[in-house]
């Protein structure tokens, strides 16, 4: 994804997809549960030479996004469902927006 267009990256980890897309220029909002993940997301980046400057990094919970219904136009959320219990998968909030 570059250019327009927000990505939201659940459970983003140390980067291995915000990274590359950041390269490409895209415009993301990382977020993951981990302070640690976030570092090392930082770490990556710097070891490549990749800028974060259209990234924001952001500690979230996947079950409590703290973004707007339509506020990102792509959600990659590759890590996630495992992390879910099956009933909270499907719940009427998830399927609001």
């Amino acid at each position: 994804m570059t250019g327009e267009g927000v990505l939201l990256d659940l459970a983003c980890g140390d980067g291995c997809l915000t990274v590359p897309c950041a390269a490409e220029g895209a415009h993301i909002i990382a977020g993951d549960i981990s302070n640690s993940m976030l570092s090392l997301l930082q770490e990556r980046a710097a070891h490549l030479g990749i800028s974060l400057e259209n990234v924001t990094l952001c500690r979230m919970n996947a079950l409590d996004i703290p973004h707007e219904c339509e506020s990102v136009d792509t959600v990659v959320a590759d890590s996630v469902p495992h992390l879910i219990p099956i009933r909270k998968r499907y719940s009427p909030k998830s399927a609001a927006c």
